[in-house]
């Protein structure tokens, strides 16, 4: 039950509630590897998540013990970090990030098992702000060079496949040869 309420979106009494009677299913792993934080950032569309609600009842089981959720992995090698930059920002509180990076900081530059970080994935949803790739970039700007196995793109490529002029920006601004990296597979920069 504990899985099923993390990825429907349960309010936080719900979530106090299941885990007042069973603290342990916080550690429960669905077929995917998936803990409940995973689930909790599933890009659920047709499931309307409040962010308030996510923020809460992230600190609330990442208080139960924050190495293990920061280090637990699903079977593709996401974190939960890396789960966070890829659910829709709408649905998550501005602070999911920086209480991510603050409790498990050596999460922003893993990569998962298609090469890409928690920047990468960021950088691909659409309307991704430039606040969130600043705190993932504090870590390690040599993320942004950095191209994924599933089309050969780093960062700069996605937030140009976006059309995502001020994230553009940003990464311009913080590494100019950026520019001009290109992929892996056709050899394309972002310009293209």
């Amino acid at each position: 039950p504990f899985l099923e309420a993390c990825l429907r979106g349960h309010c936080r009494h719900v979530i106090a509630a299941l885990l007042e009677a069973n603290p342990h299913s916080a550690f429960d792993r669905d077929v995917f590897r998936n803990t409940p934080l995973h689930l909790l950032f599933v890009d659920a569309t047709s499931i309307i998540k409040d962010p308030n609600e996510t923020q809460h009842i992230l600190r609330q089981i990442l208080d139960l013990n924050s190495r293990w959720f920061g280090s637990a992995t699903n079977n593709k090698g996401d974190t939960i970090l890396h789960k966070a930059c890829s659910a829709p920002e709408a649905m998550i509180h501005p602070d999911c990030i920086t209480t991510l990076l603050r409790m498990c900081p050596e999460t922003v530059t893993s990569h998962n098992d298609r090469n890409q970080t928690p920047l990468t994935l960021h950088c691909r949803r659409a309307n991704a702000s430039v606040e969130v790739a600043r705190l993932l970039l504090e870590a390690d700007v040599g993320m942004l060079r950095l191209r994924d196995t599933e089309k050969g793109w780093s960062p700069i490529h996605y937030a140009a496949a976006q059309h995502n002029c001020p994230l553009l920006q940003y990464i311009i601004h913080k590494q100019r040869q950026d520019v001009s990296i290109r992929t892996s597979r056709e050899s394309e920069s972002a310009l293209h």
